[in-house]
């Protein structure tokens, strides 16, 4: 399920991108990443799974964000169901170490 809830144009040539959760997270480790990403996405189950690469490492994000899949279906196996299916899985490409938020998680450039 996506959190988008609305999209202003502020008459500058900025816009506005408003996103809403309805439930408590995590807000102190919240973390923006405003770039010119790629989304490509999967599905496990009813869990959609949303993955968000830089253009010039679409393939090998593709390739290398593959292994998600397989990571979720072990965890769910031996730890039981996703604990944030409302929020969905989302793996993002950063130029920093990787880190880990509720509904998010930072992969480290450059991809393999």
């Amino acid at each position: 399920m996506e959190n988008f809830s609305a999209k202003t144009d502020l008459g500058d040539g900025s816009t506005r991108w408003d996103w809403l959760v309805q439930y408590p997270i995590n807000n102190y480790d919240v973390s923006l990443n405003i770039g010119n990403y790629v989304h490509f996405g999967d599905r496990l189950g009813d869990l959609s799974l949303d993955f968000y690469a830089l253009p010039e490492d679409l393939d090998k994000a593709k390739k290398q964000f593959a292994q998600a899949r397989g990571m979720l279906e072990a965890y769910q196996h031996y730890f039981g169901e996703y604990p944030f299916k409302k929020d969905g899985y989302k793996l993002i490409q950063a130029p920093y170490s990787g880190m880990e938020h509720q509904s998010a998680r930072y992969l480290w450039q450059p991809l393999r």
